[in-house]
């Protein structure tokens, strides 16, 4: 992500369309001086570079001459900007890299690198073991969960919308620039193409997930949030055993997975989040984590349709139910 640096040699990140000038929670970079106009000035990424513009009275600089109002000046790292006067501050180009998304805190003028946090997949924050939100990145928009609010849904996020985190306000900037399609050396799978291997202690204290996509297996480790989802894959596999339609198999109710599990609601839907960002994490934007663990209004389920139980080494219930191939025993 670019970044100018100014006379303190404070980081101040570039969002795609950057505005300069003097008119307080209005513009990106905020200039106190009376001869910098209201918006004075643009940096813009376009073309696959940042562009300096002037839109003011008096005037700004690019490397000590005055540049065209109105007019696309393309920027290099170690360019010097000025703006208003000539004598004003200097504010350095340190870097020229593409925009990220990201969320800034809005307290803090002069950003330090430390203190963005830029979005690239499935986020738990502030951190994965206390979260207080669940940001991710669903067919290309970003969407919050907060995570101790009653609802317990997803809503979409817009760019320079603020959310809390930690007591504080934290402001969405959205990179617009695309980057180039990548090219893949082979054909992601389907959720349906997806097989999960749960292997359960006896104890049923320890749970271990493998999932296998054609003929590559992934190994999820140990986790608690796997309980949960064995859990989601019993009561698939039931509904299955008594004939449930697929289209309705594995619907359970959150308070009723909850009390199974011994959680209160929120820590059920932080669990959830947990199991989403791990399926994220390891399949990338091939799947949709919102599919791995399904919800609807008061419900959830696992969505995956094959699936295997071992319950220390005897194997507790086994579903296909794509091929009608069903194993369920009850001990």
């Amino acid at each position: 992500m670019a970044f100018l640096s100014d006379k303190n040699d404070s980081l101040i990140y570039l969002s795609s369309l950057h505005t300069i000038g003097r008119i307080p929670r209005s513009v990106d970079t905020l200039i106190e001086s009376p001869e910098v106009s209201r918006y004075h000035a643009a940096i813009e990424w376009n073309d696959g570079r940042w562009h300096l513009r002037d839109l003011s009275l008096n005037g700004t600089w690019l490397n000590h001459i005055r540049v065209n109002k109105d007019q696309p000046y393309p920027l290099k790292k170690g360019d010097q900007l000025q703006f208003g006067h000539p004598q004003n501050e200097i504010f350095l180009v340190k870097d020229v890299q593409p925009p990220m998304d990201a969320l800034f805190p809005e307290s803090i003028i002069h950003k330090a690198e430390s203190h963005v946090i830029f979005l690239h997949s499935y986020h738990l924050l502030p951190s994965e073991q206390s979260p207080e939100i669940a940001i991710f990145k669903k067919q290309g928009l970003w969407y919050i969960d907060e995570l101790h609010s009653s609802h317990h849904s997803s809503r979409e996020l817009q760019n320079k919308e603020f959310v809390i985190l930690n007591g504080q306000q934290w402001q969405l900037r959205l990179a617009t620039g695309d980057a180039p399609t990548v090219e893949l050396d082979y054909s992601p799978c389907s959720l349906d193409e997806l097989s999960l291997t749960f292997y359960l202690s006896q104890d049923e204290e320890s749970t271990k997930l493998l999932i296998d996509c054609h003929s590559e297996q992934h190994n999820l480790r140990s986790l608690s949030h796997h309980y949960m989802t064995l859990n989601l894959a019993r009561i698939r596999a039931q509904d299955a055993l008594n004939g449930i339609d697929l289209s309705e198999q594995g619907w359970v109710y959150t308070e009723q997975l909850a009390n199974i599990l011994g959680l209160d609601e929120n820590h059920l839907n932080i669990q959830i989040h947990r199991a989403r960002k791990q399926f994220y994490d390891t399949f990338g934007s091939s799947q949709d984590p919102a599919d791995f663990i399904q919800r609807r209004p008061g419900k959830i389920r696992l969505g995956c349709t094959s699936f295997k139980i071992y319950k220390g080494s005897t194997l507790e219930c086994a579903l296909d139910a794509l091929s009608n191939q069903m194993n369920v025993k009850h001990g």
